[in-house]
C-alpha cells in the first residue's frame, strides 16, 4: 500500500509520469487481496480504491468508496465513513481531471485529519501535501498560507510548506 501511496505522491506532487501498467498492476494486487478483505485495515481498503481509480476501474474504485462509506459514523470507524470515504472520493475527482471537487471533498477531511484512525502523522501527511498542491493549481492563496502555517507549526522545516509560502508572497 506504500507503493500506491509513492505512486500517487510522484504523480500528484512532483508531476512525474506513472505508466499505467503500473496502475493496473497495484489495482490488481489489490483485488487479490480483497479475497481476505475482512483481515485488511481501513487504509488498505482507502489505497486499494485509490490504485482501481488510477487504473480506470472506476465501479470497482466505487466499491471500495462504498465499503467506506458502510462503516459505521464517527469514532467506531475512526471517521473513514464520512472523513476518510470524503478523501477518496476527492482523490477519485483528482484522477478524471475535477480539482475543484476534489478541494470541496478533501478540504474539510484535512482539518480534521488527526481525528481520523489508525495511521500515523507520516501516513496522513499526504493528503495534507496534495491538498496544498491542489489550493497553489487553482491559486489559492489564503488557503495555501493557511495549510502551510499549520503544517509549519508542527514542522518548521517542511520543505512543501516553505515553498508554498514563498509562491504566496511571490
Amino acid at each position: 500500500f506504500e507503493r500506491i501511496e509513492l505512486q500517487w505522491r510522484l504523480e500528484t506532487l512532483r508531476h512525474e509520469p506513472v505508466v499505467a501498467s503500473i496502475w493496473r498492476d497495484l489495482a490488481h494486487q489489490g483485488e487479490k487481496l480483497l479475497d481476505i478483505a475482512d483481515d485488511l485495515t481501513i487504509w488498505m481498503h482507502h489505497w486499494i480504491g485509490l490504485a482501481f481509480a488510477r487504473a480506470g476501474e472506476t465501479a470497482k474504485a466505487q466499491q471500495q468508496l462504498a465499503r467506506l462509506r458502510a462503516l459505521p459514523e464517527g469514532k467506531a470507524s475512526g471517521h473513514w465513513s464520512t472523513l476518510g470515504a470524503n478523501l477518496l472520493e476527492g482523490e477519485m475527482a483528482l484522477v478524471n481531471g475535477d480539482i475543484e471537487t476534489a478541494v470541496r471533498l478533501m478540504a474539510p477531511s484535512v482539518q480534521r485529519i488527526h481525528e481520523m484512525g489508525g495511521g500515523s502523522r507520516e501516513q496522513k501527511d499526504i493528503f495534507q501535501d496534495v491538498l496544498l498542491a491542489l489550493q497553489r493549481r487553482l491559486g489559492n492563496v489564503d488557503a495555501v498560507i493557511e495549510l502551510a502555517q499549520q503544517r509549519l507549526q508542527r514542522n518548521p522545516n517542511h520543505f512543501q510548506s516553505l515553498a508554498a509560502m514563498a509562491w504566496a508572497y511571490e
